[in-house]
């Protein structure tokens, strides 16, 4: 075997047998095959960070998923992001109340939890945003003709939303403060509504009305749509969870047992059809899933929200200028810096988000991003001090080294990855990340490459 199809085989096949971590906040210090090179070859490392890079901010129509395991309520303005509305809606569940005599209602509450974070021994509620800006809720009947599963993956907009909802059933209006120290809110609702679920007519032992969910739901109550009011503070996005007690209690008694207090439960349970709904009013250039990145969408920032699906976009081109290369060179590292951009106070009240996912778009013609099966998993990369030089930036630094040889070795012109929140981020699924793209005039992003090959002369 001669020495230039050794070194090629070599080269490829320990790059492809090697594993390496595609996404961390340490550099690969290591150079592929370098403890086993013959002195004598003809090998040259290179440094390259000419690479040609376009970034762009993408987001999607805001679709409407049945079943999340937490709520998320509140109504926020980012002056970054702009204005939004977290709503939610939920069914609930059944019980037939324990009748003796003629029942007399107490009182009748729908009970929230705030879903907690952090260890054990020292949990908080999840609050994103500021904390000191009172929320105001409105609340409305669910439509009892129409079951809330027929929402599952519309757009969630005013005219969709007002379908499932009967806007002349109010139940009333709520206002609270996100609080660090409370595990719970406790909403009083209209005693018309406990009166109605205690109709013994509609309970009778002989009525074929009531005997089901189904029934229940149809003729007597489906459940509650909560609707944040806006206000013309920052606001905050506070996350409720489902939990075993998460859902009405009527309180009441019988006219012969006045001292015995009874409750009626009606749980939000695992089964039970719920979502998330999100408004938003914002002035960020991006374009939309489904459609193609334009030049002119290009500004210096890039932004990642979850709640209302801002993706980051990173297009890298040229890759045409390295296949007569790729059967004689591999890619020892190469990485992208995502520096945060940070705005005075602001990013203190919205913390950047703590991971970010990295996929491929498989298909560079096609950036739907609704459809899994378009883009392929690459790792996460996680929020914290990096550099490549002797300034220490915040941010996060994304590997992709065997993802760029392996484009380059197909053929492909361009390499197209998106970073987006986490799909399981539950607790925090408001947060947001401002990053400098490629146009940044300040610290612009770049791909940094090294890379060994082979010296044909």
């Amino acid at each position: 075997m001669n020495i230039l199809s050794g070194l090629k085989t070599f080269l490829w096949t320990g790059f492809c047998a090697s594993s390496c971590l595609f996404i961390s906040c340490e550099d690969d210090t290591s150079e592929l095959g370098s403890e086993l090179q013959n002195p004598n070859d003809k090998i040259l490392v290179f440094n390259d960070s000419s690479m040609q890079l376009n970034t762009f901010t993408a987001q999607r129509r805001d679709i409407i998923k049945l079943g999340p395991d937490y709520f998320l309520l509140g109504y926020q303005n980012d002056s970054r992001f702009g204005s939004f509305q977290n709503n939610f809606m939920t069914e609930v569940g059944y019980q037939k109340p324990e009748i003796e005599g003629t029942p007399i209602i107490d009182s009748i509450r729908f009970y929230l939890h705030y879903a907690v974070q952090g260890a054990s021994s020292k949990t908080y509620p999840t609050i994103y945003g500021d904390s000191t800006a009172l929320q105001t809720i409105n609340m409305y009947e669910l439509r009892n003709d129409i079951a809330l599963i027929e929402i599952d993956s519309l757009e969630s907009t005013k005219d969709n939303i007002d379908k499932f909802v009967d806007r002349s059933k109010p139940l009333g209006t709520f206002s609270f403060y996100p609080k660090i120290t409370d595990t719970i809110i406790r909403i009083t609702l209209p005693a018309e509504l406990g009166e109605r679920l205690l109709d013994t007519a509609k309970y009778s032992s002989d009525s074929s009305n009531i005997s089901s969910l189904y029934e229940f739901q149809k003729n007597i109550f489906r459940g509650i749509y909560f609707e944040a009011q806006p206000i013309s503070e920052t606001g905050a996005i506070t996350t409720f969870t489902v939990s075993d007690s998460t859902g009405m209690h009527l309180f009441y008694h019988d006219d012969s047992s006045m001292n015995k207090v009874k409750v009626a439960s009606y749980y939000i349970y695992s089964s039970s059809f719920r979502c998330n709904t999100y408004g938003s009013k914002g002035s960020i250039k991006s374009f939309a899933y489904g459609e193609m990145p334009l030049i002119e969408d290009e500004e210096e920032l890039i932004y990642i929200k979850n709640s209302n699906a801002y993706k980051a976009i990173i297009q890298i081109s040229d890759l045409q200028k390295w296949a007569d290369s790729a059967d004689f060179f591999t890619i020892n590292k190469a990485s992208i810096l995502l520096e945060t951009d940070w705005e005075n106070s602001n990013e203190t009240i919205f913390s950047p988000v703590q991971i970010l996912e990295i996929y491929k778009i498989i298909d560079n013609d096609y950036f739907d991003f609704n459809t899994n099966y378009l883009s392929e998993y690459i790792g996460t990369s996680g929020y914290g001090y990096i550099s490549y030089t002797d300034t220490i930036n915040i941010g996060y630094k994304v590997n992709i080294k065997e993802t760029l040889f392996n484009a380059i070795r197909n053929g492909e012109d361009k390499l197209s990855l998106v970073l987006t929140t986490p799909k399981n981020l539950n607790l925090a699924s408001a947060t947001r990340t401002v990053l400098k793209g490629a146009k940044n005039a300040e610290q612009p992003l770049k791909l940094h490459i090294t890379y060994t090959k082979l010296n044909e002369e």
